[in-house]
C-alpha cells in the first residue's frame, strides 16, 4: 500500500532518524482502487541449468568402470516480507548440486561378480537478500552489532492493518550446503541353486545450518500512540528483534551449526532355487546410525531430572563455570551411542504351484529402518552463545521499545539459569530411537490369456519408533477432583514449552490390490485398484504437508493414543487406468510402411497415451 505523509494530524515531525529514513521506502499512491493505493509489477525470474558427463569403459572381459558427474545450478526470486514494490524487498533461493558417481564391476569368474561404488553429493541451497539501498546507519541504532557487510535494510512490519510491509527481505541470509560421500561394495556368488550377495553401505555426510544476524526485524502496530505509522515516526516500536554483541557471540549476530552423521550397514542374502518352480530368497542386513555430533560440541539433550535441565557436550562451558544448575556434562560428543539392535531380517517366497507356468504365488516379509529427519536431530543450546534479542512494549507498564536510545547491553555470561536457558526448548530426548517399518506381502498373479493377465495382492504395513515432535512439558489434564493450578501440573517445573521429537509415533497400513494389463496389437491397457485403511497418531513430524494435527503435535502429550486415527493423507479408495497405443504409421506398419527412412523419423514411432484417476480422501 502506498501511503500519504501525515497519518495523523497531531503528528507534526517525525521524531525519530529510524522514522525518518524508513520513510523513504513508502511509495507515493498511484491508485485509488479499494484493493489497494498503490499497485506495481516487480519480475521474479527463476533461472535453472543443468549438466550432465558420463564415461564408460570396459577393460577387457572382465573390468569395467562408469563414472559421471552433474551439475545443477538453480536461482528463484521471491518477495518475501519486505517492500514488495523495490527489489530490495527480494530474497533469492540459490542452489547448487554437484554429484559425482564412480562404479567399477570386477568378473571374477561368471558366477563371482563384485561392484565397488563412490559417491559425492553436495547440496548448497543458500537465501540471499539484496544490499539496503539507503543507509542503515542513518537508522541512528545504538547498541546493536554491527552490520554485515552487504546488509539488506530492516524488516518493518504494521500488524494486520492492510499496509504492506517494507525494507529488506525477513528470511535473509541463510546459508545451507550437505556434502555427502557414499561408498559401498556389493558381491555376488553364483553356486548350484545358491546365489549369494553380500557387501556393505557407508554413508558419511555433514548439514551446515547458518542464518541469523541480518539488519533485523521491527512491528509497528499503534502500541504508543495507536496509530502503526504514527509509531515508526515517533520512533516507537511495539516488537524489535536485533542482534546485539556479547562475549562468547558470533560475529554480526550470525549463528551456525554444523552436525555430523555415519552410517554403516552391511547384509548378506542368499537366493535359494529351492525346487524347479519355487524360489526363497533369505536376507539380513544390519542398519548401524551413530548419533550425530555437532562441529562445536553444541549439541544439547533434554535432562528430566531435577525440574528440567540440558545435557551438553560442549566443556569449555563447564571450564568457564556457566553450567549453573541447568547444563550437564554429557561426557563426551555425543550422550551415549546409537541403537545397536537394529538387524534388519528379510525373507520372500515365488512358487509357481501349476505346470503351465501361467501362476505365481508371491509372499514375503522384511524389517526396513529409516534414518531420522536432520531438522529435529540438530538441536543445539543457546546460551550463552545467541546474539538474538527480541524487546517488546508495554506501555501500561511504562515499557517503549524507544528506537532514538540505546539498547541496554547484554551482561556478561553468567551461569546458566532457567530464565535464560530454558524459557522454550527445541531439544533431542536423552535416548534416540531408529524408526522402522515392518511390511508384508501376498500376491496371485495369473495370465489369463495370452495378451491378459491380471494380479491380485495384500500388502501391509506396522511403522514404529515413528519421529513425533511433541510439547513433553504440556500440563497433566486438570482434575476437577483435585484442583491444581497450571504450574503446578507441568511434568518439568523450571521449563516452558518443550518440542522433542518422542521416536514413539507408530502406524499401520493395509492395501487390496488389483490390477490387470492386457496388450492386443499396438495398445496396452493398465488398470489399478487400491483398497487401503492408513492409521497413525500423527502424519508428519511438525504438522506440515497438511497433517491435521498441527505443528506442536498430538492432543494429549501423556497419551498419544487419543490422536490415533485416519492418517491426513489416506486414501481409502484409488482407481488408475492408462493406455499407450502406437500409431500404425511408418516403415513396417500398416499405413505408410514402405516410406523412406528419412520420412519415418518425422511420419513413424508416435504414440497417444492417456491416464486416468480416481481416488477418495486425501486430496
Amino acid at each position: 500500500a502506498g501511503l500519504a505523509w501525515s497519518p495523523c494530524s497531531w503528528v507534526t515531525r517525525i521524531r525519530s532518524a529510524f522514522g525518518s529514513e524508513a520513510r523513504k521506502y513508502f511509495q507515493a499512491p498511484n491508485s485509488s482502487s479499494p484493493g489497494g493505493n498503490y499497485f506495481y509489477s516487480l519480475p521474479r525470474p527463476t533461472v535453472a541449468n543443468q549438466q550432465h558427463y558420463r564415461i564408460d569403459q570396459n577393460f577387457g572381459t572382465k573390468d569395467s568402470v562408469f563414472g559421471r558427474y552433474s551439475v545443477t545450478d538453480y536461482t528463484s526470486s521471491q518477495t518475501q516480507g519486505g517492500s514488495p514494490a523495490t527489489a530490495e524487498g527480494l530474497s533469492h533461493q540459490v542452489q547448487t548440486n554437484h554429484s559425482v558417481q564412480f562404479t567399477y564391476t570386477h568378473t571374477f569368474t561368471p558366477g563371482i561378480v563384485n561392484q565397488a561404488r563412490f559417491g559425492y553429493l553436495k547440496t548448497e541451497a543458500n537465501t540471499i537478500g539484496n544490499p539496503a539501498s539507503h543507509s542503515i546507519d542513518a537508522l541512528g541504532l545504538k547498541g546493536i552489532e554491527k552490520w554485515a557487510p552487504g546488509s539488506a535494510f530492516p524488516n518493518i512490519q504494521f500488524g494486520t492493518n492492510g499496509l504492506d510491509s517494507i525494507g529488506g527481505a525477513n528470511n535473509v541470509p541463510g546459508f545451507n550446503n550437505q556434502p555427502t560421500y557414499d561408498i559401498s561394495d556389493n558381491l555376488s556368488i553364483s553356486k548350484g541353486k545358491h546365489t549369494f550377495s553380500m557387501g556393505f553401505g557407508y554413508k558419511r555426510f555433514s548439514i551446515y545450518n547458518a542464518g541469523g544476524g541480518g539488519a533485523g526485524s521491527f512491528t509497528f502496530d499503534g502500541t504508543t500512540s495507536g496509530d502503526p505509522v504514527a509509531d515508526l515516526w515517533l520512533g516507537f516500536a511495539q516488537r524489535a528483534f536485533i542482534a546485539q554483541p556479547c562475549d562468547l557471540c558470533e560475529k554480526y549476530g550470525l549463528s551456525h551449526s554444523q552436525q555430523y552423521y555415519r552410517i554403516f550397514a552391511p547384509y548378506f542374502q542368499d537366493e535359494w532355487k529351492a525346487t524347479r518352480r519355487m524360489t526363497v530368497t533369505m536376507g539380513l542386513r544390519y542398519d548401524y546410525t551413530a548419533l550425530p555430533y555437532e562441529e562445536r560440541n553444541r549439541e544439547a539433550y533434554f535432562n528430566p531430572a531435577n525440574g528440567g535441565g540440558l545435557f551438553i557436550s560442549d566443556k569449555s562451558i563447564f571450564d568457564k563455570h556457566l553450567e549453573g544448575d541447568v547444563y550437564t556434562y554429557t561426557g563426551g560428543r555425543t550422550l551415549g551411542h546409537g541403537q545397536r539392535k537394529v538387524f534388519a531380517p528379510r525373507v520372500g517366497i515365488a512358487w509357481r504351484p501349476f505346470n503351465d507356468n501361467k501362476t505365481v504365488i508371491r509372499t514375503g516379509f522384511g524389517i526396513f529402518f529409516d534414518q531420522a529427519e536432520t531438522k529435529e536431530q540438530g538441536n543445539v543450546f543457546g546460551y550463552p552463545y545467541s546474539a538474538g534479542q527480541a524487546y517488546l512494549s508495554a506501555p501500561a507498564d511504562g515499557t517503549l521499545v524507544d528506537l532514538s536510545q540505546a539498547f541496554p547491553a547484554i551482561p556478561p555470561a553468567e551461569p546458566a539459569n532457567p530464565a535464560n536457558s530454558l524459557g522454550f526448548l527445541f531439544v533431542q530426548p536423552a535416548h534416540r530411537r531408529n524408526p522402522y517399518v515392518e511390511q508384508w506381502s501376498f500376491s496371485i498373479e495369473r495370465e489369463l490369456t495370452p495378451a491378459t493377465k491380471a494380479e491380485v495382492s495384500y500388502v501391509g504395513t506396522h511403522g514404529l519408533n515413528l519421529l513425533s515432535r511433541i510439547n513433553i512439558n504440556q500440563p497433566y489434564p486438570y482434575d476437577p477432583a483435585n484442583p491444581s493450578s497450571v504450574q503446578d501440573r507441568l511434568p518439568y517445573s523450571r521449563v516452558g514449552v518443550a518440542l522433542s521429537p518422542s521416536w514413539a509415533g507408530w502406524s499401520n497400513y493395509h492395501a487390496f490390490n488389483v490390477k490387470i494389463e492386457h496388450t492386443t496389437g499396438g495398445l496396452t491397457l493398465l488398470a489399478g485398484y487400491t483398497w487401503s485403511k492408513n492409521l497413525d497418531i500423527k502424519s508428519s513430524t511438525a504438522g506440515v504437508n497438511g497433517d491435521s494435527a498441527g505443528w506442536v503435535g498430538p492432543l494429549n502429550a501423556h497419551n498419544t493414543r487419543l490422536d490415533y486415527s485416519y492418517a491426513s493423507y489416506d486414501t481409502p479408495h484409488h482407481f488408475i487406468g492408462s493406455f499407450v497405443y502406437e500409431l500404425p504409421v511408418g516403415r513396417g506398419k500398416h499405413f505408410l510402411g514402405n516410406v523412406s527412412r528419412p520420412a519415418d523419423l518425422i511420419l513413424g514411432g508416435w504414440q497417444i497415451n492417456g491416464i486416468v484417476n480416481f481416488q477418495a480422501g486425501f486430496e
